[in-house]
């Protein structure tokens, strides 16, 4: 990344951290955020098919506004004007009849907000392939493969790096279900998004998630709420000026849970963990991982059952 691009994934993380919600513009660009935007969001990840509980929380983001360099404010400037900002709450849901034997209504929408996003039909639904920007100059940008089974009323995602010629590379395993890799950006059930909400505020939430990883890459913590239920998980994972993810978090990670976390981490505890880990590494199919670098459509669709909500 250069000097511009670290310091567009600076600013926003930093508004991630603080728990507002940056804007998202057509393309899946992530701008900074306007003030008193409300923000709710917490991940909760599946393990062995259980839920890890997480509370979901409303915050309000700072009126305090940072500016960047006049470079970085003109491709800004660019970017808003010839992309269009979605309001949230202004594109539609999709239908929900699985008996209509036809693309579901709402997902072409999906082609405007997420420019060559590709729909495939399957059997039971269909499957998306979107590709996220992330910011407004040159850089990394993420594809999302999204199942959208219609007959279980259930979606799955997968993140990946996009590579040009090199390929296409997951993104995870942080924030990832057990055990497919699908991806981990909000709490199933919750007024985040729920089956049958808007397909693209379902790619936005995938597109911060994939700017988190992008910080978490380059600066080595995860900004932004998270969850987690599990103490070894927590302090093997959690940096101590995090947001703590216990159920109910008081703060940063060192003034909640992690002097506890360390205590209670008995050799059976980490004995479990480390066998369960082994057993059910989190990592994408080999058909999901097919279609990331190729055109070759999976045939399957996640139903629920084998595979994890996504959290």
């Amino acid at each position: 990344m250069n000097e511009q691009q670290r310091y567009a994934l600076e600013i926003v993380s930093q508004q991630l951290d603080d728990s507002v919600f940056p804007r998202i513009m057509d393309g899946g660009l992530v701008l900074p955020s306007k003030p008193h935007i409300q923000f709710q969001h917490l991940g909760k990840e599946l393990q062995n098919g259980q839920e890890s509980p997480a509370p979901t929380v409303s915050f309000k983001g700072s009126s305090e506004q940072r500016t960047g360099t006049a470079s970085f404010g003109t491709a800004l400037a660019a970017a808003a004007t010839s992309l269009g900002e979605r309001p949230p709450g202004a594109s539609s849901p999709f239908a929900l009849q699985p008996e209509h034997d036809e693309l579901y209504g709402g997902v072409f929408a999906v082609s405007n907000a997420y420019p060559g996003t590709e729909i495939h039909q399957v059997q039971e639904g269909f499957w998306l392939k979107s590709q996220s920007l992330l910011f407004p100059l040159p850089g990394r940008q993420a594809i999302f493969l999204t199942a959208i089974n219609t007959r279980y009323r259930f979606i799955a995602g997968w993140g990946f790096w996009f590579g040009g010629h090199m390929g296409a590379s997951w993104i995870g395993p942080r924030h990832t279900n057990y055990p497919d890799g699908s991806i981990c950006a909000f709490e199933p059930n919750s007024p985040v998004w729920n089956f049958g909400d808007s397909l693209i505020e379902l790619l936005d939430l995938y597109t911060l998630w994939a700017v988190r990883h992008l910080h978490l890459e380059h600066k080595g913590w995860w900004p932004g709420p998270q969850a987690s239920d599990r103490a070894y998980e927590r302090a093997n994972e959690f940096q101590g000026h995090e947001h703590c993810g216990c159920a109910q978090p008081k703060g940063r990670y060192a003034t909640c849970c992690q002097a506890a976390d360390k205590i209670g981490r008995s050799v059976q505890e980490a004995l479990t963990h480390r066998l369960f880990d082994s057993r059910w590494v989190r990592k994408p199919p080999a058909s999901v991982l097919r279609f990331a670098s190729s055109c070759i459509v999976p045939s399957f669709l996640p139903n629920g059952y084998w595979a994890p909500t996504p959290a």
